[in-house]
């Protein structure tokens, strides 16, 4: 029971992440270039999204190749060196 129960948990989680890509892709806009030239430097350029929201949040995401979201608060307010 206990194994069929972490499949089925698994599966969810799963499917939440897909889910949750997909909406990043649709939502996502361009990074400003300072930031982007930011997490170029740092070896993200291609793995950083960003959506538009006053909130100020960043989060990972993504089960094979992990990436980066963060929102257009947190660029607009933070300083090159604290996005670095």
């Amino acid at each position: 029971m206990g194994v069929g129960l972490a499949g089925w948990s698994a599966l969810r989680a799963v499917r939440a992440t897909v889910a949750f890509e997909r909406q990043v892709r649709r939502t996502a806009v361009a990074l400003p270039s300072s930031a982007w030239m930011l997490a170029r430097e740092v070896g993200l350029a291609e793995r950083v999204a960003m959506v538009v929201s006053p909130e100020l949040f960043a989060v990972t995401y993504g089960l094979v190749r992990p990436r980066v979201l963060v929102s257009s608060g947190l660029v607009d307010t933070l300083e090159a060196e604290e996005l670095r």
